[in-house]
């Protein structure tokens, strides 16, 4: 008897700290965020489409992706999402114009950020959210380090 193998994603989630001012956390395909001491780099990526083995083809679909409204507005909904998640912790938020990035199988849209801390910030840790809202970590800052123990 044959069995189904279940189709479950397999997301690696990665965290290093070089000093306690520089830092990078992401989760593939995408890093959720870098910092070097007072800048915060990251990025909304959303908007896909696949890639084959035909370069006109993935030509075309590039090219469909940069001008589909309906995925140029999904990604401009998580720069949104991201710039309200940290907007208490910085003092400005820039967002490059979209671009492509390509993958082995797929290539999405992508818009980079970066923003200026507001203040010295120590550290990050990673809470619990509600599950119920989608959201099952949420990224919160230390001020001090005698509050990272």
């Amino acid at each position: 008897m044959l069995q189904a193998k279940p189709k479950i994603a397999v997301v690696t989630i990665f965290y290093g700290q070089i000093t306690s001012q520089n830092c990078f956390v992401g989760s593939t395909p995408e890093r959720l965020f870098a910092r070097d001491n007072r800048l915060l780099f990251t990025e909304a990526l959303a908007g896909t489409a696949p890639v084959s083995d035909n370069p006109s083809e993935n030509n075309e679909r590039a090219n469909w992706l940069l001008n589909d409204e309906k995925n140029l507005n999904e990604n401009w909904l998580v720069v949104e999402d991201i710039s309200q998640n940290i907007s208490h912790l910085v003092e400005q938020i820039t967002v490059d114009d979209v671009a492509l990035k390509p993958l082995r199988k797929v290539q999405h849209l992508i818009r980079k950020m970066q923003a200026k801390v507001d203040r010295t910030l120590y550290g990050c840790r990673f809470a619990e959210s509600d599950p119920s809202n989608g959201c099952s970590v949420r990224l919160t800052a230390t001020t001090s380090e005698e509050s990272l123990g």
